[in-house]
């Protein structure tokens, strides 16, 4: 089934998830004992100013320590929210699936623990009233804790064949499942080599057939099986796990959840302008197909060079590019 429309909540995970420059400052030494895990290493090795991260080991790091923190899965259905409007008043989706005018409807899946905090609670719980609101759609709230990104898939196919879903939303720390291949981008100078990364289209094709060939716990083949190997939803994450390095957990997702209210409520007005800021490996790539969101003259695109001339760089994005207000979209290729 191909997705032939779909909100744009995944951008608003991409505008305001960092938080100011002057907090982004802050140093590992400076933070409580508790902080000192894998999620701070990995920040200490993704705030060094020159190219050429390992990303393997970086991968190979992060998951070995999901192996020692798995724990059974287990989810509970908090409730579902349908917006207070005439129901003939609905958008319709266009999805194939919603052959019976069905209306819009969104899946949230929070963190239990983080949903278990006050503070983060009475935001996530103001997130789904926005939501439902702005877009006049039917929310689905369920807390889930420890599994694997099969059970999170479950979950979702579960809810697309019950009664339709346009797109899910992950908030907090969720598993993701792993896609590897033998040479990455192996029609450009011979390729990269082996490389592995975390897939979310897992999550979004709930119709094709995905498979780890050398059963490694990673996948290797992504085919059409009885469906398609197209997004049958979208889904975005909303994740301040891994900062460790620059604050704790619940104060960056309630900092994050504040921009994000005031973005529905209006308080927030999105300029028609974006950033592309291209680093090392991605210097030489076209960036002509975001002039589908803004136009093509509407993007300041950076991208690396040889030094002295470089910009692109950890001090010149944080100081120089997120403090400005006139960016509503920023991607950052690294």
């Amino acid at each position: 089934m191909k997705k032939k429309g779909c909100f744009y909540l995944i951008f608003i995970g991409l505008i305001f998830l960092l938080t100011s420059s002057a907090q982004l400052k802050r140093e590992v030494q400076d933070k409580p004992e508790e902080n000192s895990s894998i999620y701070v290493e990995m920040s200490k090795i993704l705030s060094r100013f020159n190219p050429g991260i390992n990303y393997n080991q970086l991968h190979a790091l992060y998951r070995e320590q999901e192996k020692e923190k798995s724990v059974p899965f287990s989810y509970s259905y908090r409730y579902l929210l349908t917006p207070k409007t005439d129901p003939t008043a609905y958008k319709i989706s266009k999805f194939k699936v919603y052959a019976l005018n069905l209306p819009r409807r969104i899946l949230v899946i929070a963190n239990d623990s983080l949903y278990a905090d006050p503070r983060a609670r009475t935001r996530i719980d103001r997130y789904v009233q926005d939501i439902s609101q702005a877009w006049g759609c039917s929310v689905i709230l369920i807390t889930a804790e420890g599994g694997k990104a099969e059970d999170i898939k479950a979950l979702i196919q579960q809810e697309f064949w019950l009664a339709g879903l346009d797109g899910v939303v992950l908030l907090g720390k969720q598993p993701a499942a792993w896609f590897e291949v033998p040479n990455d981008h192996y029609w450009w100078q011979g390729g990269y080599g082996y490389a592995d990364w975390t897939c979310d289209l897992f999550l979004m094709d709930l119709d094709g057939l995905w498979q780890d060939l050398n059963v490694n716990g990673k996948y290797d083949s992504h085919i059409s099986g009885l469906g398609d190997i197209d997004a049958e939803v979208f889904v975005g994450r909303i994740d301040p796990s891994t900062m460790g390095y620059y604050g704790h957990e619940v104060d960056l997702f309630c900092q994050y959840m504040d921009k994000n209210h005031n973005y529905w409520t209006g308080k927030v007005k999105p300029y028609r302008l974006g950033l592309v800021y291209s680093d090392y490996d991605w210097r030489q790539y076209s960036t002509a197909y975001f002039r589908h969101l803004f136009g093509l003259e509407d993007y300041d695109d950076l991208r690396w060079k040889e030094p002295p001339n470089n910009e692109v760089e950890k001090w010149d994005y944080l100081n120089n590019r997120v403090p400005c207000v006139f960016y509503s979209f920023l991607q950052v290729w690294t």
